[in-house]
């Protein structure tokens, strides 16, 4: 997320999505609920509205909306949880080092310590 919070830098943290939820209004917005993992306050539940910006086999690009008469002032890129991904996104890297060989494991066993 850009920018994060406190400060202008960008945010990094896994997420693991619950629902995703199309709006219906022609305006490509679509209604977000995830698990923050890397959240100051611990692994927490968010739901957001987000505006599509744009869409591509291994990412898309949002807009937070929080207020529809104000335009976003954040902007969300999510992609597929991968171990290149956690390397160089994820500080905590909460798992076994020695997965980093075998991408689909390392990023299962995350996910299953994680959450």
């Amino acid at each position: 997320m850009y920018p994060g919070y406190g400060y202008t830098g960008p945010y990094f943290s896994p997420i693991r999505v619950v629902e995703v939820r199309p709006l219906g209004t022609g305006n490509s917005l679509m209604q977000l609920r995830f698990f923050n993992v890397n959240y100051a306050a611990g692994v927490q539940m968010f739901e957001v509205s987000l505006r599509i910006l744009y869409r591509a086999p291994d990412h898309m690009l949002a807009a937070l909306v929080e207020d529809d008469d104000k335009p976003p002032e954040r902007t969300a890129v999510t992609s597929p949880l991968t171990w290149a991904w956690l390397k160089a996104c994820d500080p905590h890297h909460r798992f076994d080092k020695s997965f980093k060989d075998a991408e689909p494991a390392a990023t299962l066993y995350y996910q299953k310590v994680t959450f």
